[in-house]
């Protein structure tokens, strides 16, 4: 098997593959020039003949019948006559146009500006006096809110029991346990051990098969007629000597994790010790500090009936001062009631002076309405001054439209004379023929085609190189593993 690195494929030449796509194109061109359009076209009025060269150069040739030859000329004398007979008129309009266009709006009548609208109309009303209103009313003066009493907001703190010390200590640590385990040094001992003696046991059963195994491959090769140092000799040797090597690297490999295996196991009974005191002393521990526990729990009993008696205490001392408090809240809510009396009085008394002060609003009301009824009657009487006088001009305007229209129809005459001239001459029919139209032919896709068979080319390469990298990654990795035990004992 050769472990050389499979080599690239060629890439393509870019300047070939490029003038194979222009020539591909090119073809393709002509080709959609000659599918869409036919070499000679033929209707009632003539025909149409196209041409296309090698280079792609067109030529369209239309040819008349006899009729439509003889209607082309006469189309053609018709316009000539047209045109001069416009020259000849030339004079005449260029008299009508040359006088300026505003010419058209002398001596019409001005409509326009607000003046003309609002003449003679009477004058707007654009304010009216109000009348003389009340905006303040003095208020009466109410009593004066009653001072607050003292409330008592303090009560004094009774005196507590003092919290109980612990004075005993919980045990918090453990005593080593006394089962020695095997450092990482020993470990490593019983598994060399282990190791040496499962390989060697299995290495001398595995010599005595692979000795017999070459006695009986010789005899059978000497019996096919196969001689020694021949081809098929040695490729059956090669095969034997590969699969002994196999043999050997997987017992390497078999004896490395049996003596993982018995370590690990030698390391769980050791353990499986050490857990065991450390449970025992955790047990005794734990009887401690029930102990501990106990004592605690006397001495906060007694400190808590200290603190309830306290609290008893200070709740008795809160109650005398909430009915203190009480006493006083009622002799303020007498006092406030005597000054909401007064208070109700003067809001009666200001309730009257306010009803006053809205009788004199009303009659200022009344005078303001007034006035705005008389500027109404005034603003009524202008707008409809205003509206005749609009229609009058709306009139006016009417008139003034007509005579401009008129007007520009006399300037505008001799235009449309030339404008008729020019477009006497009736149209000769000709025929209607197919103009040039271009296929959507795909061109050939040689660079895309060329891309496909580099890609593949690729590809494969790529797919032997990953074949290979994995072949020597596998080797390499059974040479690693085996290499610590099996090479340096002299596997074969």
């Amino acid at each position: 098997m050769s472990f050389s690195a499979p080599k690239p494929p060629e890439p393509p030449n870019p300047q070939v593959v490029a003038q194979a796509q222009a020539a591909a194109n090119q073809e393709t061109a002509l080709l959609q020039g000659r599918l869409a359009n036919p070499v000679l076209e033929t209707t009632p009025y003539g025909t149409l003949q196209n041409v296309i060269d090698p280079e792609g150069n067109i030529t369209r040739t239309t040819s008349l019948t006899p009729q439509g030859q003889a209607n082309l000329n006469l189309q053609r004398q018709l316009t000539g006559s047209a045109y001069q007979t416009g020259l000849e008129q030339a004079g005449r309009i260029r008299s009508g146009l040359s006088g300026d266009v505003s010419d058209v709006y002398g001596g019409l009548p001005d409509i326009t500006g607000e003046s003309a609208i609002t003449t003679g109309a009477p004058q707007a009303v654009r304010s009216v006096a109000g009348g003389e209103f009340a905006t303040g009313v003095s208020p009466t003066v109410f009593g004066i809110a009653p001072s607050a009493r003292d409330i008592q907001t303090q009560v004094s703190a009774p005196t507590l029991g003092a919290t109980p010390q612990v004075t005993e200590q919980f045990q918090s640590t453990l005593g080593s346990p006394t089962i020695d385990i095997p450092t990482a040094g020993g470990y490593g001992t019983l598994r060399t051990n282990v190791e040496n003696a499962f390989y060697n046991r299995q290495k001398r059963m595995m010599d005595d098969r692979f000795a017999s195994e070459r006695r009986a491959l010789e005899d059978r090769l000497a019996i096919q007629g196969i001689p020694a140092g021949s081809e098929a000799y040695n490729a059956a040797e090669k095969e034997f000597n590969r699969r002994s090597d196999e043999a050997y690297s997987n017992l390497a490999f078999q004896s490395v994790m049996q003596g993982g295996q018995e370590a690990e196991r030698a390391f769980g009974m050791g353990m499986a010790g050490r857990q065991q005191q450390e449970q025992e002393a955790m047990a005794r521990a734990s009887l401690a500090n029930q102990a501990v526990q106990g004592n605690l729990s006397q001495r906060l009993m007694s400190a808590e009936a200290d603190r309830a008696r306290a609290n008893q205490m200070f709740g008795m001392n809160v109650s005398q001062a909430e009915l203190a408090n009480r006493a006083n809240q009622q002799r303020f809510g007498q006092e406030m009631s005597s000054r909401q009396l007064q208070n109700e009085m003067g809001q009666a008394e200001f309730a009257q002076r306010m009803a006053n002060a809205g009788l004199i609003n009303q009659f200022g009301s009344e005078g303001f309405g007034q006035r705005m009824q008389l500027a109404n009657l005034a603003n009524e009487s202008r707008a409809r001054a205003i509206q005749e006088r609009q229609a009058q001009l709306q009139a006016s305007s009417a008139i003034r439209q007509q005579m401009i229209g008129e007007r520009l129809q006399a300037r505008n005459a001799p235009l449309n004379e030339l404008a008729v001239l020019m477009g006497t001459a009736p149209g000769v029919q000709t025929g209607q023929f197919t103009g040039y139209t271009p296929t959507a032919v795909a061109p050939t896709d040689v660079v895309g085609a060329q891309a496909l068979a580099t890609n593949a080319a690729m590809q494969g390469w790529q797919g032997q190189t990953a074949y290979q990298q994995a072949l020597m990654g596998g080797l390499l990795g059974a040479a690693g593993t085996a290499g610590g035990y099996g090479l340096l004992r002299g596997i074969k």
